[in-house]
């Protein structure tokens, strides 16, 4: 009698949770307890694939506001240690290549130009998302969450972005 594989494991269980929420299969493994390099071969299975279908379905509720609030937190908690590699490595020859790896996160990149000599970057804004998703916790807080509240403190966001400096602490360098 030939035993099936018992199903997914504690970890790779983890992997799938974290693969559906931040879309980045090294980080997914990390934090599942896993090498950034075991992500290709964790992904390479059916029944691996199959949980973070499951797990995508289940957080978003086909719904566009969880997307955002997932953005939004990725922005506000995620790392930004692959941009800054490419800021202080890349020299455009491709020398920085080998430093990235299958899987670099540039998430939290909103402009990249590169330039002579290196590259520059932008980070999204933490300090915005952060507001953003303050603003969406209070409503909902308070009672006066409607189906569009995440999508209305978005929208204050960009105008807020928008909007000239109004005081120092506005400002950075």
């Amino acid at each position: 009698m030939i035993m099936a594989k018992p199903a997914l494991d504690i970890r790779e269980r983890r992997f799938c949770y974290y693969m559906a929420r931040l879309q980045n299969p090294e980080e997914a493994a990390v934090r599942a307890g896993y090498r950034a390099g075991d992500a290709p071969d964790l992904l390479d299975r059916v029944e691996v694939r199959r949980h973070i279908g499951a797990w995508q379905r289940r957080l978003a509720g086909g719904d566009v506001e969880y997307r955002a609030l997932a953005g939004l937190c990725r922005v506000a908690f995620g790392p930004a240690q692959d941009a800054v590699k490419l800021a202080f490595t890349a020299d455009g020859d491709g020398e920085a290549e080998h430093l990235f790896s299958a899987f670099p996160d540039l998430y939290c990149v909103s402009e990249l130009k590169r330039q002579k000599g290196g590259v520059e970057l932008k980070l999204a804004d933490r300090s915005k998302a952060l507001e953003a998703l303050l603003r969406w916790s209070r409503e909902r807080k308070s009672g006066k969450e409607t189906g569009k509240s995440l999508i209305s403190a978005l929208e204050r966001s960009v105008t807020a972005l928008e909007s000239p400096v109004t005081h120092a602490d506005d400002v950075h360098d």
